[in-house]
């Protein structure tokens, strides 16, 4: 089974008895947004423009319940931890979204970066309180681009309750 999301850990820039420095955005050499560095295999080398803090503030919050239609996401566990679901979708002869395979879970904590491609729908549920992530865009959020627009950046499909 192909795996929907994919977790993985930076690679520390410096390590010592003080602790760790995780370099998990570079500029890019045209200074136009950032690239996190060293990707595994399987993770496209995007270029990222927003960052957004996002804070949970109970063990149960639900996030997300949608997919993006043509864009990547990254989100980088900060504090605290999750559990994704997620599942690949396709659109049917209608245009609308619907399963295109089993539903995956992930369980993710401080320190891990989730990728999800565009067609995967997630939703996050905190597994303690006080979680933190730290979602990364390659294209800005835009109000009138949630759920709907001439380009819409996120759609709803509901995982999670």
């Amino acid at each position: 089974m192909t795996q929907n999301e994919i977790k993985f850990r930076p690679k520390a820039a410096q390590e010592d008895e003080r602790g760790t420095i995780v370099n998990f955005l570079k500029v890019t050499e045209d200074g136009q947004g950032f690239k996190i560095p060293n990707v595994p295999e399987g993770v496209p080398d995007d270029v990222f423009v927003e960052v957004a803090y996002i804070s949970f503030k109970n063990s149960g919050d639900v996030r997300a319940n949608h997919y993006h239609p043509d864009v990547s996401q990254f989100v980088y566990c900060v504090a605290g931890s999750y559990e994704s679901t997620s599942v690949k979708l396709k659109m049917n002869e209608t245009g609308e979204a619907q399963k295109d395979g089993e539903e995956q879970k992930i369980q993710v904590k401080a320190g891990d970066l989730v990728y999800t491609p565009p067609m995967i729908a997630h939703a996050m549920k905190t597994t303690e309180p006080n979680t933190v992530i730290i979602n990364i865009n390659p294209r800005p959020r835009v109000k009138e681009q949630y759920y709907g627009g001439d380009r819409p950046h996120t759609m709803p499909f509901k995982l999670v309750e």
